[in-house]
């Protein structure tokens, strides 16, 4: 592996030329979510969370769309950046102390017991 630094509108004018054949002018959120490896869900979720994701226009009857030039400008200025921490990323985790109530099945694996059985009528 190379120590060489590839400045960030050379990777943007590549992905630029990717996405624009692959999808055209315009990506759905499909499109997006499966650039990014992820779900349409999570892409949606991430937005209404305030994320940092490329900028979205909206077009009537058509819904949110993003242009393949700005997703690819935000990919390559997103490369080489160090990930954020979990804690920075979902500030809505549930803190470390909280307890949650175990589940039955865990509650039988701990003591050893054996599953109560239902009658069937």
């Amino acid at each position: 592996m190379s120590d060489q630094v590839i400045a960030p509108t050379a990777i943007a004018e590549g992905l630029s030329s990717y996405l624009l054949a692959k999808y055209g002018v315009l990506m759905t959120a499909g499109n997006l979510a499966e650039q990014l490896q992820t779900s349409v869900t999570a892409l949606r979720i991430a937005r209404h969370r305030g994320h940092d994701l490329p900028p979205p226009a909206s077009l009537p009857g058509r819904g949110w769309r993003w242009l393949s030039t700005d997703v690819a400008t935000w990919l390559a200025s997103r490369s080489g950046t160090p990930l954020e921490s979990v804690e920075e990323r979902r500030p809505d985790v549930r803190p470390p102390n909280t307890k949650r109530r175990p589940g039955r099945h865990r509650i039988q694996a701990a003591t050893g017991a054996a599953a109560p059985e239902v009658a069937r009528v």
